[in-house]
């Protein structure tokens, strides 16, 4: 065989460890953002079957982990000894990226998935910039330092190689067992992974066969497992954990390992051969596509949701085909994009891609300007309930106060145009039922203020539209809810609020044997939709309410309406699992798990339970308040089966950590929006801010429209 027969079958092997390792960075993405955020993930471990289903997922995350270290063996091993700039491969990265950035975030603007801000497109055409893309980042950014690092290694010996690599292994991996990259520093890693394989292609080309490299791999992988069993042993009630970050020490031999393995694998049909140089170019852009801040947050949470309602039996199995499909979908589409993008070289000349875009935008923001950001219904034959999240954080300072009475005017203002049907509050409307101490975090008012004002927020809806209030835990006790009495009938009465009065059907006395509308039925109707029943529950509801809850679903009047669960705590925020076990001392209760196994699961009619109560803000994961994620950590969504096979959406919404937590406005006057769609059976949820809607300043900002805070609910008949 000639050697140039060589040099191309082994860039057949090559183009096939470039399509691995972007399926295995797919995988990893899965595993860390699919069934990671799936918390509520437990296996029996202690059983035969349980183990292997910890064993295999556990041993899938770590053959995984090695893929952006490969493709980093892979450019290392090629540029090592070419001095010059790749100034067509830096240009095709950066433009495939900008590309993808800015079109992806233009057709999302188009179709009404996110409104169109000037900062945030500026955002998505600086990808490089704002570090959107942390791994393209790093990579162009080796790309530039390749000619001056193959400079540097031109000449020197061997055993000058060996020492700069093992230098570098000190300086980036901490030496302790379990050696640990800095987290920071992904060029430098980058760098020292260029160099393993500049080395690789110069002085270890045939140091290790393939059965070598292989049973490399199979050592690493046994020695990698022993130690995450050491770290996580399996029990009765295992979680499933990530082993470790994808720039871990242990995982440096495996990818060189896995690198030799791959590189002398002999790849002789050419049927597979066309089928990886075809498919390999196409790879890259499976990065870019699927790490799109709008695509990401959307796909990880859909997988959860996924995963969340699969056997853990089949979990690895369903594992895999999420991250096939997601590989081959991204792949689909960057093969349109080139196929696109050749014709329009042909034709125009490279021309004709900058009008198009040119056009998009202008588009764009001609829809972005006939959206001036008010709050409307899509459908004018909807109609629409509000919630309100947790407001204890307006009511207990005086200077956040105001933003309640704002909030509250605004649903009063929109009643009609809006077609609210009614208001529901997941509870908390005070810090604290009973307390007379004031200046303690962040609270200036006694529980007697915060009463007083929360009742004179409410005023405003008063005669108008009814408003329902689920109990939270600060409504009871002295200060958290460890108590079971409260002020709530005190200042929340039957004849209060006439509208309130109008369509109370049903009521259960509270913890201290009152008439309360602690424990209350509401019937509502609708032409499109039908007859609706709404129920609000105490704070962690007693088995006689949950049963009195039930009784009344399952009741000849109630059995054919749809009904609406509103309760404190069911949810935990981001994640969705249900709460469990809370530190509180009041007694009896129930807490998210046994309300769902005892009342919203066997009940055939209860579709949709709201709640609120957890969540934290993005500060306290080192993350920046007031971003994104400060949402997606105070919000939640699931939908599961209940006994008669019908979907159960549950909804967790939270403001209280919203606009700088406690120290800042309260919650930056967001709430929740439901319209009911007039086709009888979806539910459109949405989350808008009064205070930035009310100012053609801020109006551009009163939509919150990541997945987590923008959704649809169908709930089939």
């Amino acid at each position: 065989m000639t050697e140039k027969g060589t040099d191309k079958r082994r860039l057949v092997q090559f183009e096939l460890l470039r399509i691995l390792a972007m399926l295995g960075v797919v995988l990893n993405h899965v595993y860390n953002n699919g069934l990671h955020i799936y918390e509520g993930f437990r296996v029996d471990a202690s059983s035969p079957v349980g183990f292997l289903v910890w064993s295999v997922l556990q041993l899938m995350k770590l053959v995984v982990l090695p893929s952006v270290n490969c493709y980093i063996l892979i450019t290392g091993y090629f540029l090592i000894d070419r001095l010059d700039f790749r100034l067509k491969g830096i240009w095709k990265v950066w433009s495939t990226t900008w590309l993808y950035a800015v079109s992806i975030y233009l057709l999302a603007v188009l179709i009404g998935i996110v409104p169109f801000e000037g900062k945030e497109l500026l955002r998505h055409a600086t990808p490089l910039l704002s570090n959107s893309y942390w791994f393209v980042t790093s990579y162009l950014i080796l790309l530039l330092l390749a000619p001056m690092l193959s400079c540097a290694f031109q000449h020197v010996s061997k055993r000058q190689y060996q020492f700069a690599l093992v230098l570098g292994g000190i300086v980036c991996f901490q030496p302790l067992l379990g050696w640990k990259v800095m987290d920071d520093q992904q060029v430098l890693l980058f760098i020292y992974l260029f160099l393993i394989g500049g080395y690789i292609k110069r002085y270890a080309e045939k140091a290790f066969s393939m059965q070598k490299a292989v049973w490399a791999c199979v050592v690493v992988l046994v020695v990698m497992f022993a130690y995450t069993l050491y770290k996580n042993q399996p029990t009765a009630n295992s979680q499933f954990k990530v082993f470790a970050m994808a720039y871990h020490g242990l995982v440096l031999p495996l990818s060189v390992a896995m690198f030799l393995a791959i590189k002398n694998l002999q790849i002789s049909d050419e049927r597979a051969r066309k089928a990886i140089l075809f498919l390999a170019p196409l790879s890259f852009a499976v990065y870019i596509i699927h790490t799109h801040s709008i695509v990401d947050s959307w796909l990880w949470r859909t997988s959860s949701e996924w995963l969340s309602r699969t056997e853990p039996l089949l979990l690895p199995l369903v594992c895999l085909a999420i991250g096939l499909l997601v590989f081959a979908v991204c792949a689909v589409i960057e093969y349109f994009r080139q196929s696109v993008i050749h014709k329009i070289q042909i034709l125009m000349k490279k021309k004709t891609l900058l009008v198009f875009c040119l056009f998009v935008a202008v588009v764009a923001v001609a829809k972005a300007q006939n959206n001036d950001g008010r709050k409307r219904l899509s459908d004018p034959e909807s109609f629409s309930l509000v919630v309100f999240g947790d407001v204890q954080n307006y009511t207990k300072k005086d200077v956040n106060q105001p933003i309640y009475e704002l909030c509250t005017a605004w649903v009063a203002a929109n009643v009609e145009p809006l077609n609210i049907k009614a208001v529901l509050f997941t509870g908390d409307l005070v810090q604290q039922n009973e307390n007379i101490v004031v200046g303690r975090g962040s609270m200036n008012q006694t529980s007697r203020q915060m009463w007083e004002w929360s009742s004179h927020c409410l005023k405003r809806l008063d005669g108008k539209v009814p408003y329902i209030i689920a109990a939270g835990n600060h409504e009871y006790g002295y200060t958290r809810g460890d108590e079971a009495f409260t002020h709530y009938p005190e200042y929340y009465t039957f004849e209060r609020n006439s509208e309130t009065a109008k369509h109370l059907v049903a009521a259960f006395p509270n913890r201290q044997g009152q008439a309360s509308l602690e424990n209350a039925a509401w019937e509502f109707q609708d032409k499109n939709w039908g007859k609706i029943l709404i129920i609000g529950s105490e704070w962690a509801p007693r088995d006689e309410v949950l049963e009195w809850a039930k009784g009344l679903c399952e009741s000849d009047k109630y059995k054919n309406h749809t009904v609406i669960f509103l309760t404190h705590s069911l949810l935990r925020g981001k994640s969705a699992n249900y709460t469990d076990n809370e530190k509180y001392n009041i007694q009896p209760r129930n807490f998210g798990r046994e309300i769902w196994e005892k009342l919203l699961y066997p009940c055939q009619n209860i579709r949709l339970a709201i709640c609120g109560h957890t969540g934290h803000p993005a500060s306290e994961e080192g993350k920046e308040t007031g971003s994104s994620y400060d949402h997606e950590l105070n919000n939640a969504h699931r939908c599961d089966k209940n006994s008669a096979g019908k979907d159960v959406h549950q909804m967790m919404f939270n403001i209280q950590y919203l606009g700088g937590a406690g120290s800042g406005s309260g919650g930056d006057g967001w709430i929740r929006f439901l319209e009911f769609m007039p086709d009888g059976k979806t539910i459109k949820a949405s989350t808008y801010s009064v205070l930035f809607g009310i100012s053609p300043m801020t109006r551009h900002l009163a939509n919150q429209t990541d997945p987590f805070c923008q959704f649809e609910m169908v709930i089939e008949k």
